[in-house]
């Protein structure tokens, strides 16, 4: 596995420069959790309860984190990516320890995640720049069904739904604007967006501080139970810890003196504390129509000018940040895992085609469906049992610079070799305290003690079944409650 460098360009394109310090990291990650999954968490808490929720929230909190660390480990046992000095993408992990099969339904997971939270955040940015249009006037958009023209939408002619245009299909003003907006950052480098996501996150934060004093004026008189009866919103609270696969990328960008364990702390800290407070308090004040997102209902026209301008300043400074990240992210995997080695080609599949789909699923409730049912197929499996998985794996293979350093050892495979790794007996057995050489495993586990080696390796199988039974019960829920409809 060739391992690249974060001191130069290499000649597929990808600039790597390790160069995000300890407060850019922080703000990268907060703004990667949060994304699009908030707008829909109210009717999560409403409909699920908020006993229900809060668990959620809080353990998959917890388990994204150590899935992020697992990764992290994982990384470091690449030759040549000790300490993180090089450059390994999440792919490049599942093509070296899972093997080609799998590592063949890893990719397909991988890029409907990144697509589905892409879109997303686009239909989403999209209808709110709509629905504000709305405020001064009318929103306008190039009808493509069922007669192509163009129309323009008031506030007494739009319905109260995801789209102001209701179910037509429709190339909207929003959605124009967003992408002259968004667009352009697609093409940058995480570093190289980095005032942009610091401008995000004082915005967010600043937006979320006027939402729950809004909340609270509006009387917190719903009675929103502790466990409620539908679970039909389960994926929701899964897709929102859906970050875990772009956290190499930040990695691969960050300073090598930035603590990996500290910033997951502190990030993860933060995006639970956004996802709980202003949700709850949204759950609590306000009687949503339908599937109407939190978004929606704070671009109507009966509600305050400055809450208006609150949420359109939401909708910039968070979901059009979240589009250039996940962009990036595919992009980076795409070229370093030589799955697409034209630069070109890989812009426009993975930026061009997030905007085409995003075009193509912009009416109606559409956007909601999407992140039920990629948060059920693709979250679980892909941002917490794969990332188990390979540090399973990690604790099986003993590194090797090439084949001349093969001790003679354990049994070696061709493919073992030419990923620079071999395959080794006993690497679980238990630590000879006379020999020189430390153990592999427990001398490095970025961001956890050297706790005893049974435990550290309880916690993975405990992620993954955690992650199937969310996983088969989302399913199971949402099937069933779409099936009532």
């Amino acid at each position: 596995m060739e391992v690249r460098y974060g001191d130069r360009d290499n000649d597929r394109g990808t600039r790597s420069k390790k160069k995000i310090g300890t407060w850019g990291s922080y703000v990268i990650m907060v703004n990667s959790i949060i994304g699009p999954g908030i707008v829909v968490l109210p009717l999560t808490f409403q409909r699920v309860g908020w006993g229900w929720t809060l668990m959620l929230l809080i353990g998959y909190c917890v388990v994204s984190t150590l899935c992020v660390l697992f990764l992290a480990d994982a990384m470091t046992k690449i030759p040549g990516n000790d300490n993180h000095r090089g450059r390994v993408e999440f792919l490049q992990l599942a093509e070296t320890f899972l093997g080609t099969q799998t590592y063949r339904v890893v990719i397909g997971l991988f890029f409907a995640s990144l697509m589905a939270t892409s879109v997303s955040a686009i239909v989403q940015a999209s209808q709110v720049i709509d629905h504000a249009s709305l405020s001064v006037g009318s929103a306008c958009a190039l009808q493509m069904t069922p007669k192509l023209e163009f129309v323009c939408v008031g506030e007494t002619d739009s319905p109260f739904s995801d789209s102001v245009f209701g179910d037509s299909w429709v190339l909207s003003l929003g959605l124009v604007v967003l992408f002259v907006a968004a667009c352009p950052l697609s093409f940058l480098s995480l570093s190289d967006n980095l005032r942009v996501q610091l401008v995000s996150f004082l915005a967010l934060s600043f937006v979320c501080l006027v939402w729950c004093g809004y909340f609270v004026t509006l009387g917190l008189k719903n009675k929103v139970p502790a466990f409620g009866s539908s679970g039909s919103s389960f994926a929701f609270v899964l897709f929102n810890f859906a970050y875990v696969v772009t956290a190499p990328s930040w990695i691969n960008e960050k300073q090598p003196g930035v603590d990996v364990h500290e910033i997951l702390v502190a990030a993860s800290g933060t995006g639970l504390l956004f996802f709980t407070v202003p949700c709850l308090l949204a759950a609590l004040s306000i009687n949503f129509e339908g599937s109407e997102t939190l978004l929606a209902y704070l671009t109507r026209e009966d509600s305050p000018v400055i809450i208006q301008m609150m949420t359109f300043v939401y909708t910039v400074s968070e979901l059009i940040t979240c589009i250039p990240i996940v962009s990036i992210v595919m992009r980076n995997n795409l070229i370093e895992n030589e799955i697409i080695k034209n630069r070109s080609l890989a812009n426009l599949v993975a930026i061009g085609l997030p905007w085409i789909f995003a075009f193509l699923s912009y009416g109606g409730d559409n956007v909601n469906y999407i992140l039920v049912w990629a948060g059920i197929i693709t979250a679980g499996p892909l941002n917490f049992i794969v990332p188990a998985g390979v540090f399973l794996l990690t604790t099986k293979y003993t590194l090797i610079e090439s084949a001349d350093d093969y001790s003679g050892t354990g049994e070696r495979k061709a493919e073992d070799v030419k990923l620079g790794v071999t395959r080794r007996r006993g690497a679980l057995e238990e630590k000879n305290e006379e020999e020189d050489e430390p153990d592999v495993f427990v001398e490095k586990f970025e961001g956890f003690p050297k706790w005893q080696r049974g435990r550290i390796l309880l916690l993975p199988y405990v992620v993954i079944i955690l992650a199937l039974t969310g996983t088969i019960y989302a399913a199971v829920i949402t099937t069933r409650s779409q099936a009532q409809m």
